[in-house]
Formats: C-alpha cells, structure tokens, sequence
C-alpha cells in the first residue's frame, strides 16, 4: 500500500526473513540511513531492546553499553521493533515465523494529510546512570531496569513521543486510525 499525496510514503512489505543477527541488522541499519530514523524500540521474548543510530545509520545498540539490562536483537526472539525519528517509523513485527513491515515517512516539506495529535508517553524509572548517549533507568525497589537512547540527568525522567492519525467512519465518528513514535526526549515534569 502506499500513500504518495503530499509527499507522504506508506508502504507495506511482506513475509520477510533474516537468516541470523547480523542479516537483521544489517538491514535495520539500512532503513534507518534511508529513512534518517535515530531511535529503536524492540520487545523481544526475553526483554525490552533500546537502541540509538550514530551518524552514518550505524546501530549502537543498549547491550554494548548495558549489557546487563538490555535483551538480545535476534530474530528468533524478537516479537516486534519500531525504528523511529520525528521524520516517520518503520514498524517490523512478527507473524507466524516471518516478518512484516510498513513505513510511514513525513518529509519536512510535506504537509500531513488529515488530522494527527501528538502525546507524550512518561517511560518507567528515573535515570540513575549515563554511558555515552544511554541512561539506565529504574523504577521502584525491583530493579525494573531497561536503558534508553538519551543522556539526561540522574534523577530525570522521559518521554516518548507518540503521533496519532485520526480517520472518521461512515457516520462520521472519529477514531485513531494509525500510531506511531516520534522521539525520545527528557520529561519536562
């Protein structure tokens, strides 16, 4: 499928497979140099995987900074992922023993069709320590732990960055047809 009017890109590719780690990131790191994408957002069957771009699309990926609190991208285990920047997403999710993807890209210069709203979502924990561009968060007396793409101050929190697309049915009730992540930034709270 796909949405050209305004500049708007929306496609949909299915039924892909990625032989091992380094085919997935190979090509994550491809999309994101071809969509300018700097954030990635994975949920995997052992754990949550934050992961940044550097210049170039090379993936830095939480583990090497945190090994400790971040699960492994393989594509055995990962359920889904999202690949994002304020430009778009790309969301890869998995059916069945393959994966899926649509990419949703704004270009600066485009207008966006229809109506949108955007939403900051508080993420659980606050900083407790910065390595480079990653802060391990915590949250409570459990040690929930996971470690975000962003260097802020100890004791800060943050938010992700949520677009809703919103779309009217027959009768003209309108509903949030489509989401998607936008950033991670520092909590203004």
């Amino acid at each position: 499928m796909s949405m050209t009017g305004s500049g708007w890109l929306l496609q949909a590719d299915t039924q892909m497979e990625f032989s091992d780690e380094l085919a997935l990131v190979a090509w994550l790191q491809e999309k994101a140099g071809q969509y300018n994408f700097l954030f990635l957002l994975g949920h995997a069957v052992d754990g949550v995987i934050w992961d940044g771009f550097a210049p170039g699309a090379r993936l830095t990926l939480a583990g090497q900074v945190f090994p400790e609190y971040s699960a492994r991208l393989h594509p055995n285990s990962l359920q889904e992922l999202r690949l994002f920047s304020q430009s778009g997403e790309l969301h890869l999710w998995k059916s069945e023993e393959k994966f899926s993807f649509r990419v949703i890209n704004e270009p600066a210069s485009a207008e966006i069709p229809g109506e949108y709203y955007d939403e900051d979502y508080l993420l659980w924990g606050t900083a407790q320590q910065t390595s480079g561009s990653f802060t391990m968060m915590q949250d409570g007396a459990n040690g929930m732990n996971h470690a975000i793409p962003l260097p802020i101050t100890r004791g800060n929190r943050a938010v992700l960055k949520v677009r809703h697309y919103i779309s009217y049915d027959e009768p003209g009730q309108a509903l949030v047809s489509m989401s998607r992540l936008c950033g991670i930034e520092p909590s203004k709270e």
